[in-house]
């Protein structure tokens, strides 16, 4: 008999787990909303931004470095108005028509007067270097170029030095001369 009573007290407890368990889950069932406000009925709404729109001008396609614009390249979009910074993107097709891309642009990215230009687009490097500045080709071998792993758009910084040295005007010497006498033997 009591080997009986221990099993009707198990069989009542699970039970009970089981009524329990069953009670929760139709609790977060049906307050679901409150407990997971993101997963509610508007998941599959878009959300509208608060606030003034402006159209910005977007590629609609691909392009590639030196393309003159069309119109039928070009593309508006909504932007919030409260987070455009002026003169970041252009905001009229027209003011964009006719210029040329300064490098290789996929679809969908919004144009920026830097990435655009009105005169030639020269080469890749000439974009790159600063108004004012200079670049010097520099030769390579094998050995120079780290065995070619160098490919086309990587960075590489180059340090140069030379010994400057105080120079005697007069006798294009190094300074401080080194003066010594010098004598023949005898009388």
């Amino acid at each position: 008999m009591a080997a009986d009573g221990r099993r009707r007290s198990g069989r009542v407890f699970i039970i009970i787990a089981i009524v329990l368990i069953l009670i929760l889950a139709v609790a977060v069932f049906l307050l679901r909303d409150v407990f997971f406000p993101q997963l509610g009925a508007n998941q599959n709404a878009v959300a509208t931004p608060s606030g003034d729109i402006v159209k910005i001008v977007i590629l609609a396609q691909p392009v590639s470095r030196g393309t003159t614009l069309t119109e039928e390249m070009l593309a508006l979009v909504s932007y919030p108005k409260d987070e455009l910074v002026q003169g970041m993107f252009f905001t009229e097709t027209q003011a964009i028509v006719g210029q040329k891309v300064k490098y290789d642009l996929e679809q969908g990215i919004p144009l920026t007067p830097t990435l655009l230009t009105s005169g030639p687009t020269g080469s890749y490097a000439a974009d790159q270097i600063e108004p004012g500045m200079v670049a010097i080709s520099i030769p390579i071998s094998r050995l120079t170029s780290v065995a070619y792993a160098l490919q086309p758009g990587d960075h590489v910084n180059i340090l140069v030095s030379f010994q400057l040295i105080d120079l005697d005007t007069s006798y294009q010497s190094k300074l401080p001369n080194m003066v010594g006498s010098v004598s023949a033997p005898g009388i």
